[in-house]
Order: structure tokens, then C-alpha cells, then sequence
């Protein structure tokens, strides 16, 4: 009477069912289990940009080498600044913009932290986030009002030297830095 009642009852229809479900289940805790540890891995590797960077070289208009002391001022600058009365007054800006990069360090750690440092101070200090499918640097900071302010820049690394571009008005300026040990 048993045998009949699992072959021709629920319970034998049922049982295909559960054995789907329990295989199902455990595909789906091991992909778990599996994606878990791969992003346990992710998370704890360190980035390459992780350390202290020395501003080594800025251009914007101006390019100034600050580990050999040269400054070069290229031709189209010169071309349009040729003639006119303030032209002076804006290599002496430019020349010191660039001179406020001198002594310059970006400090990323590996919390997501960074800082600016010019000259033993800091100047600026928040959270940073890399998109690296993009090449992008994505850094957050409070104003002095108390307020978020987020700036976006791409970047390049290539061994211990890193180059960002920064929006700055109607161009671009860029910065190379050297990892310091």
C-alpha cells in the first residue's frame, strides 16, 4: 500500500520539484559564496595611486619644471599676448599660479582619503573615489561654507609618475607628479 501511495500520489510529483529547488538553492549559495570572496580580494588590494605625490611639473599656459628650475612659455602664448599692454601682468599670474605648485603633495590613502599639502600645510583635505574604466579621479571636500564640493579629473600612471588634468576656466590644466617612497 505504501509503494502504491509514492507512486501515484503528490509526493511523486512533488519530489522532482524539491530536488530542482534544493540544486537551484545551492547554485545560487555558491555563486554567493564565490562572488563574496572576489569582491572580499577587490577591496582589499591597494591601489597603485595609494601614497604621497610630489607636483614635479605644472602647465597651464606656462610650463614649469620645478626638479630642474626651467620655465617655458610656449609660442602660441607669446603670439597672443604679443602687443598688448597687459601682457605682462599675465605671464607675472601665470608665473605665480605656477609657483603655487611648488612644494605641492596630493596624499591618497588607502580609506579613500586624501589630502593637499603645500609646504608642510595642508591646504585641502576629503574622500576620493578612482574610476579606473575611465581614468578619473572624483574627489570630494567641504568648502569653508560648510558645503560639499566635488571635482572630477582624469589622470594617467605610469609607474611611479602620475599626471592629472584639471578643468581651470576655458583650458586644461595639468600637473605631473613623482611617487615619493
Amino acid at each position: 500500500m505504501v509503494n502504491f501511495l509514492r507512486k501515484n500520489s503528490m509526493f511523486e510529483r512533488i519530489v522532482p520539484i524539491v530536488k530542482t529547488m534544493i540544486k537551484s538553492i545551492l547554485l545560487f549559495l555558491s555563486l554567493f559564496i564565490f562572488s563574496t570572496a572576489v569582491m572580499a580580494q577587490t577591496d582589499t588590494a591597494v591601489s597603485p595611486i595609494v601614497g604621497k605625490w610630489k607636483v614635479i611639473v605644472f602647465d597651464a599656459g606656462i610650463h614649469r619644471d620645478f626638479k630642474t628650475g626651467q620655465t617655458a612659455c610656449p609660442e602660441n602664448l607669446k603670439k597672443s599676448l604679443a602687443g598688448k599692454k597687459d601682457s605682462a601682468v599675465t605671464m607675472d599670474l601665470l608665473t605665480m599660479l605656477a609657483d603655487n605648485f611648488k612644494n605641492y603633495y596630493f596624499v591618497f590613502t588607502d580609506d579613500g582619503k586624501y589630502q593637499e599639502i603645500r609646504e608642510s600645510k595642508i591646504k585641502q583635505e576629503g574622500v576620493y573615489q578612482i574610476d579606473e574604466v575611465i581614468s578619473s579621479i572624483e574627489t570630494t571636500c567641504m568648502t569653508r561654507l560648510g558645503t560639499p564640493a566635488k571635482q572630477q579629473f582624469n589622470y594617467h600612471l605610469k609607474g611611479k609618475v602620475l599626471r592629472f588634468s584639471l578643468p581651470l576656466r576655458d583650458k586644461k590644466m595639468s600637473l605631473q607628479c613623482e611617487k615619493e617612497d
